[in-house]
């Protein structure tokens, strides 16, 4: 089990489980993304684990979530079958789906390395090997730019509001990506310094 950070809070709460729906209504409503609630009790036992993302102050600014991946019912094979995949399939144990990632409009930019750090703890905590998402298609093209290994599993798919980029996180590559990324490494040290002065 994950330790809380300075970086992340796990949501183990009725209470922070309120503040992750608030903080992840408020993302919807700016993104046009579909919003979806459940009760954290059903969350729970439905093996969905969700962390809160703290700025340099402590204070909520973002939200992800974890889900153990389903073949028998997974959200994301409405935007592509991932069950197709061999490497997903004999590994299944080790794949877990990414929801809900999200910051705070007023806080994009700057906490990146928080989320991934998050990701690469819960990897390790849990043996995770595969990463699989539906990952807006901004997001997706933004951290391509910077030059993160996703790999894009099907075309993107594309409506009015925004697009969704069927894609996986190969741990062994993020991790790797991590320790030698020279624009994590810049926004790591610019939220080193706010949290210094």
């Amino acid at each position: 089990m994950l330790k809380n950070t300075v970086t992340y809070q796990l949501v183990d709460s009725p209470m922070l489980n309120q503040i992750f729906e608030e903080k992840w209504l408020k993302i919807t409503q700016e993104n046009g993304f579909a919003y979806v609630s459940k009760p954290f009790e059903e969350l729970k036992a439905s093996h969905v684990t969700r962390f809160l993302i703290k700025d340099h102050a402590g204070l909520f600014v973002g939200t992800l979530e974890f889900v153990k991946f389903n073949l028998g019912y997974s959200i994301l094979n409405h935007y592509h079958d991932f069950t197709s995949h061999q490497e997903f399939m004999e590994n299944k144990e080790l794949t877990y789906e990414l929801g809900k990632i999200g910051i705070d409009q007023e806080h994009r930019g700057r906490h990146l390395p928080k989320i991934l750090e998050l990701m690469s703890d819960f990897a390790r905590a849990y043996e995770v090997k595969y990463y699989l998402g539906a990952m807006e298609g901004k997001l997706y093209r933004l951290l391509c730019k910077f030059g993160l290994s996703l790999e894009q599993l099907a075309d993107e798919i594309i409506n009015e509001k925004h697009s969704a980029v069927p894609m996986a996180f190969h741990m062994e590559k993020l991790q790797e990506d991590m320790k030698h990324n020279k624009f994590l490494q810049r926004l790591e040290r610019k939220e080193k310094e706010m949290t210094h002065s």
